[in-house]
């Protein structure tokens, strides 16, 4: 059952969140004009199957403590300037500026055909930034439930990670992102409590 994990990530969220969109990774034509969101969400490969599918199509069969990261530009960028786990089975499968729907639409090849052991699930911060569009703390808090049972149903440990708190978001600014994800942290807590 998933459990609670708190951490501190030394990106400041506004600049993790945006790397994606600076890198120019998209193959949608005049993607430089068009606001962050837009650029994600019309991107051809909307749920980022592409992105580790060679990867995954290349691994050995799953040790016995196989971990994967599973989450946003928050995790794609952790182990981008030193080795992620060196000599560790664990697998980053973050991909900047994706929303809690985008990384469920991918949880099945990314996490559960891997066969891991555990699954550390970081995410919610580019939905309360409106990336593909707005999208409510039920709606988060459903795709992040939905990523926790079938990680359950599948023998694999789910943990759920608090979003860190951004100072901003480009064309979202003021108290509001905040104000969410203190709730959205608070549900999360309540929510590992309450299923054990």
């Amino acid at each position: 059952m998933p459990i609670k994990l708190s951490y501190v990530f030394f990106w400041i969220a506004l600049i993790a969140v945006g790397a994606r969109a600076q890198t120019g990774s998209t193959s949608n034509p005049g993607a430089e004009s068009m606001p962050q969101w837009e650029v994600l969400h019309s991107i051809e490969d909307f749920g980022g199957l592409n992105a580790y599918a060679e990867e995954n199509a290349a691994l050995p069969a799953a040790p016995a403590n196989r971990v994967i990261f599973l989450g946003d530009s928050i995790t794609e960028l952790w182990g981008k300037t030193s080795p992620f786990f060196p000599g560790e089975p664990y697998l980053n499968r973050g991909i900047g500026g994706q929303t809690t729907a985008q990384m469920l639409i991918r949880f099945r090849q990314d996490v559960i055909d891997l066969k891991p052991a555990v699954v550390i699930i970081q995410g919610g911060l580019a939905d309360i930034a409106g990336f593909t569009g707005p999208s409510s703390l039920v709606e988060i808090e459903n795709n992040l439930r939905s990523m926790a049972e079938l990680a359950s149903f599948n023998n694999i440990s789910p943990i759920l990670v608090e979003a860190p708190p951004p100072a901003d978001y480009p064309g979202r600014t003021g108290p509001e992102p905040v104000t969410q994800i203190v709730a959205l942290n608070k549900w999360v807590a309540q929510y590992c409590a309450s299923s054990h």
